[in-house]
């Protein structure tokens, strides 16, 4: 473990000690003098396109966009393609990598793909879980639906397939 010096930034995943009180005026954590923290990198679009072989102009197109922070917001539409919430992805890797607004009722990614899916003659689907998943398949002109975590496939009706 090392000293955080201000001067320099440590690699990614590197345990740093703080030496000074931070503050929080930039959407970052507040930590206090002595605090062991792990140093991690900022979360962009470009960060992610590079993360996941994804392009930049595809994951633009698929809603993506950076947020103040080092944050990206993912936008969840639903099969109007009305925005019910937006999910912020607030690491590259490790747990947790998301964040949900609180009180919010998880819904499938990808809802609003899939009229326009069932009107193509192979009606294929592919169910997966988690974001990114999708934007590989649909970056390859796949359908997909992804579950938004491990513990949410009952947010996926009978009526979405």
């Amino acid at each position: 473990m090392s000293p955080l010096n201000p001067f320099m930034i440590p690699a990614v995943g590197t345990e740093v000690v703080v030496r000074w009180k931070c503050d929080d005026r930039h959407g970052g954590q507040q930590l206090k003098r002595g605090t062991v923290a792990t140093f991690q990198e900022k979360v962009t679009v470009e960060a992610l396109a590079k993360r996941t072989g994804v392009s930049v102009s595809a994951l633009e197109e698929f809603g993506l966009r950076n947020l103040t922070g080092g944050i990206v917001a993912v936008p969840y539409l639903n099969e109007d393609g009305r925005e019910v919430f937006v999910k912020r992805r607030t690491a590259l890797g490790g747990s947790p990598k998301y964040k949900m607004p609180p009180g919010t009722k998880p819904i499938p990614y990808g809802l609003h793909r899939l009229a326009a899916e069932r009107a193509k003659p192979k009606n294929a689907l592919v169910i997966v879980e988690g974001e990114s998943d999708c934007w590989a398949l649909w970056s390859c002109n796949i359908p997909a639906l992804g579950i938004p975590g491990s513990k949410t496939t009952d947010s996926v009706l009978f009526e979405h397939l």
